[in-house]
């Protein structure tokens, strides 16, 4: 059975999610931001939305405005979209349109695009597996000279007119095909986007993790399942150290919903994390230092 869901923005109006789960969409996308500044005015209530009406793997977008810095806009929208949970999926939309953009070079334009993705990764934690590329080949080949740069990223591809896709040079395959632009679902009150997943209902929760939490990791892609975490050494997670211990506790962090970037470096910011964590366990001291002991290091990870 194929998986379908609608992707939305401010253009849809007031949308039901409760209906749109009622009639079976396996997942739903939402626009979050758009250049250096702009926020989709009904953000807020999608991604709410979505997750009160049961529909557990959500997809915000950002769409790129390729003339401006790829770093300003990633925070930007990372800024807007918050915390992100199992089962959130966060996306670049790469079809700019706009005069501005037009006048980036191709090299540049697919530099923009990968410099996007991998800030979006190392600011979120996320696995690249679960930042996706929404584009089609007729936008990519074009403005990118049929670069091969961001084809690690997943691709959601556009194409109305072929089933399956043509995708865009560097992807051998996808994992989200929109396909319209104007289906009718039930709950959304104008005509929308929708996609199909290109897998199983398993697939689709592993993508969007689901079925264990995924953390980025520069080197290896490394899996944070539920069953089988790997608990750092306590020696080596104290201030200002560098390493694959403080890395995994970062990811962990991130995993519980705390915000801090996976880098590996044990600095202010990861303090600031680890002291919101204490804060919210009452077995901790009231007075949280953000530094890691035994008892926090065994709460995060149980």
């Amino acid at each position: 059975m194929r998986l379908f869901g609608p992707d939305v923005s401010h253009f849809q109006s007031e949308v039901d999610w409760a209906k749109v789960a009622e009639h079976g969409e396996s997942f739903g996308a939402c626009k979050a931001t758009e250049g250096l500044s702009a926020t989709d005015p009904r953000f807020a209530h999608n991604w709410a939305g979505m997750k009160k009406a049961g529909i557990d793997v959500r997809i915000a977008y950002h769409y790129g405005h390729t003339e401006s810095s790829a770093r300003g806009q990633a925070d930007h929208f990372l800024s807007t979209v918050g915390p992100v949970a199992a089962g959130d999926v966060l996306c670049l939309d790469a079809e700019d349109v706009c005069e501005a953009s037009k006048t980036v070079s191709r090299k540049k334009t697919a530099t923009w695009v990968t410099g996007f993705l991998d800030r979006v990764v190392s600011v979120s934690g996320l696995s690249p597996h679960r930042v996706l590329v929404y584009t089609g080949q007729w936008w990519w080949d074009p403005r990118t000279g049929k670069s091969k740069a961001a084809a690690s990223y997943p691709l959601w591809v556009s194409d109305y007119s072929n089933d399956p896709p043509h995708l865009p040079a560097g992807w051998k395959d996808y994992v989200l095909h929109q396909f319209t632009s104007k289906d009718h679902v039930p709950g959304v009150p104008t005509r929308v986007d929708r996609s199909s997943f290109n897998g199983s209902m398993d697939e689709l929760r592993k993508l969007s993790g689901l079925n264990g939490v995924t953390v980025a990791d520069p080197d290896v892609q490394t899996t944070f399942d539920n069953n089988a975490l790997r608990v750092p050494n306590l020696d080596n997670l104290t201030f200002n150290a560098r390493n694959e211990d403080v890395r995994a506790l970062q990811a962990q962090l991130v995993a519980r919903g705390f915000s801090v970037e996976v880098t590996g470096f044990y600095g202010d910011q990861t303090k600031t994390a680890v002291a919101a964590f204490q804060k919210s366990r009452a077995e901790l001291d009231s007075d949280p230092d953000g530094l890691m002991g035994p008892v926090t290091l065994r709460l995060l990870f149980e």
